[in-house]
């Protein structure tokens, strides 16, 4: 059912790959763990958006609970946060006035690229972050701040 499959995809699928990717990392003593949460585990998201806020959410906790048990190992574990960014899901889900809706609300008055994501992912994965642990990145223009 479609509960199951927003969870197996938003959160399941996240703790297999770090299931899978862990050995490897704890073998060299070094590792980056970065999940992909929403700005939606934090607002609660739009109508109908439970079982995906509830999933995101929980990647969320999960990211956290995970960079603890890592820590000692060298590996960080963080997570990202967007907000609005303009992929091929708001063809299917928004309109060019709900866009613009939101954008008037977002203080760097834009909507999100997918390269602002890849930017943090990157800030994220260099050593550069190494002290960076637990965390989740709102990658959003500012829309929500906390």
């Amino acid at each position: 059912d479609l509960c199951n499959e927003v969870l197996g995809i938003n959160l399941t699928g996240s703790m297999l790959c770090s299931k899978y990717v862990i050995p490897g990392m704890k073998q060299k003593g070094w590792g980056r763990i970065i999940n992909i949460s929403s700005i939606s585990a934090r607002t609660g998201g739009g109508p109908g958006g439970g079982h995906y806020v509830s999933a995101k959410g929980g990647l969320s906790a999960f990211t956290r609970a995970l960079a603890k048990e890592l820590g000692p190992t060298g590996i960080t574990v963080n997570a990202i946060a967007p907000g609005v960014i303009l992929t091929e899901m708001h063809d299917k889900f928004s309109t060019r006035e709900s866009l613009e809706s939101l954008r008037t609300l977002i203080p760097l008055g834009r909507l999100g690229q997918p390269e602002d994501v890849a930017g943090a992912v990157l800030f994220l994965s260099c050593d550069s972050a190494s002290y960076v642990t637990g965390e989740t990145i709102a990658v959003n223009g500012g829309l929500r701040m906390d």
